[in-house]
């Protein structure tokens, strides 16, 4: 499939990528499933790395957002690094800097970001 005509855009080929790209088959839809390595879960091949593995979403219009996703997870860029990214404002994709920050206080990571990545922009 060459993208053009996708319903939903699946970044992550592990367990919750793998399950909604069945859901969406079932009922007919065309997913399109991106950076699709080894499939079942990554991350416990991976422990503690600090990589972005994967991740996995459901929603109209997140084309963008997907892209973001595989290129970090392309780049084997660390949550932190991956924060360093430029997010401008007002965009949907602010809400990824949002997901990042919170992943990185659950990974224990918040002390490798840089503050200025962990600071709230105006509108957030």
């Amino acid at each position: 499939m060459d993208g053009s005509a996708v319903d939903v855009a699946i970044v992550g080929a592990g367990t919750a990528g793998l399950n909604a790209r069945r859901e969406v088959d079932k009922r007919g839809g065309r997913p399109l499933l991106i950076e699709s390595g080894p499939y079942g879960t990554t991350c416990a091949r991976e422990v503690c790395s600090g990589h972005l593995l994967g991740a996995e979403m459901f929603a109209p219009g997140m084309e963008h957002m997907a892209q973001l996703l595989a290129w970090v997870v392309r780049q084997r860029m660390t949550v932190p690094q991956a924060l360093m990214m430029p997010f401008y404002h007002p965009v949907l994709e602010e809400g990824l800097r949002t997901a990042l920050r919170d992943l990185a206080a659950k990974l224990k990571v918040l002390d490798q970001c840089r503050p200025e990545d962990l600071v709230e922009s105006a509108g957030q």
